[in-house]
């Protein structure tokens, strides 16, 4: 029971990745037909990529005062709206406002789905989120091809938004079927989070740069569209096989190696070798983000608020990675990738203090 459960918790995540996948390509194309500019692009993607991390802190709260249904219900119904209220926007203020209501959805719902997913798999984590990994994966290359037909076949791009909206809540009939019950499981929580685990969690993401980067040096769209494909395929097919070794070998070692594979990825990047670069980097992320969160739920147990508090830091660390990297890029090139190689390591070995756990 418990597994299925946590299917259905992927499956929500499935549609609810397809429909933001969806929108993600022609997004920065609409904006422009309201009358934006190339600032306008960077302030919506800078706000769809950080204010859900500062949103997590409150929904693990009420993931723990209200129960993992409702407000992960509450969470998706928010963002499906937000998402089709992009496709009624006939102004920029408009349409941030419904993309702030997308991301507070966002924010709101993931610390309580991951509580939720560490309650129901309570021995077995890592599979638990291998399932929610694969099939939230799948959802988001799903998507991405469904935008590039639609694309191909000259679909406006205000009815392409709307599609992704509707399939949006199409995520609200997975998790309706999803009894809440601890089935017998006591949820254990521990308000006192290692302070290792919080530098580490920090760290580790600062490291896990966005795949958007690597993308934009590739140089030629159709390339980087399909590198992107590949890059999916491989995250959604090990992301599964990923969570059950890391149930049999220990997440510790499972989450170390996702790490050194991505920065291997950025030494294969650094080299202009972007075809191996995006190869280990899907692996790399297989092997790290679920069984992360499988970590931190043996670590803190069950409790929405102590994973609302490291997604919260998590998101910082991917915020400010991305910066730098960024910025780093337009100053010294391809050698930038050389600072997510480092930091990587570096996590590795704050991920192996006694500290942490």
């Amino acid at each position: 029971m418990a597994k299925r459960d946590v299917t259905m918790l992927g499956l929500t995540s499935f549609f609810n990745d397809m429909g933001s996948e969806l929108i993600t390509p022609v997004l920065p194309s609409f904006i422009l037909l309201l009358g934006g500019n190339a600032f306008w692009v960077g302030l919506v993607s800078a706000l769809r990529e950080s204010f859900p991390t500062f949103v997590k802190f409150l929904g693990g709260i009420l993931g723990d005062k209200l129960g993992r249904k409702s407000t992960t219900i509450f969470g998706y119904l928010t963002s499906a709206i937000g998402k089709l209220g992009l496709s009624f926007s006939f102004s920029l203020p408009a349409l941030l406002s419904f993309v702030t209501l997308d991301r507070f959805g966002k924010g709101i719902r993931e610390p309580t789905r991951d509580a939720w997913i560490s309650q129901l798999m309570n021995h077995n984590k890592g599979e638990g989120f291998g399932i929610q990994q694969a099939l939230d994966t799948l959802g988001a290359l799903m998507g991405s091809v469904l935008a590039a037909f639609l694309l191909l076949s000259k679909l406006p791009v205000r009815l392409i938004i709307l599609i992704g909206g509707l399939i949006s809540f199409l995520s609200l009939i997975p998790v309706a079927l999803v009894k809440e019950t601890n089935n017998g499981i006591k949820i254990k929580v521990k308000t006192q989070i290692p302070f290792a685990l919080l530098i580490f969690s920090f760290i580790a993401y600062f490291s896990a740069y966005g795949v958007l980067i690597p993308l934009v040096e590739v140089g030629d769209v159709l390339k980087g569209t399909l590198l992107f494909i590949m890059f999916n395929v491989v995250y959604a097919l090990l992301a599964y096989p990923a969570g059950r070794l890391a149930d049999r070998m220990g997440e510790k070692i499972i989450v170390s190696a996702g790490i050194l594979f991505l920065s291997l990825s950025a030494l294969a990047f650094s080299l202009s070798a972007f075809e191996v670069g995006f190869l280990i980097y899907g692996l790399g992320f297989a092997l790290f983000k679920g069984n992360l969160n499988a970590l931190i739920g043996d670590i803190i147990g069950s409790s929405s608020r102590g994973f609302g508090i490291l997604e919260g830091v998590m998101g910082l660390g991917v915020l400010t990675g991305n910066i730098v990297l960024g910025y780093l890029l337009s100053v010294i090139g391809l050698n930038a990738f050389y600072v997510p190689l480092l930091t990587g390591l570096i996590a590795i070995g704050v991920l192996g203090l006694d500290d942490i756990c």
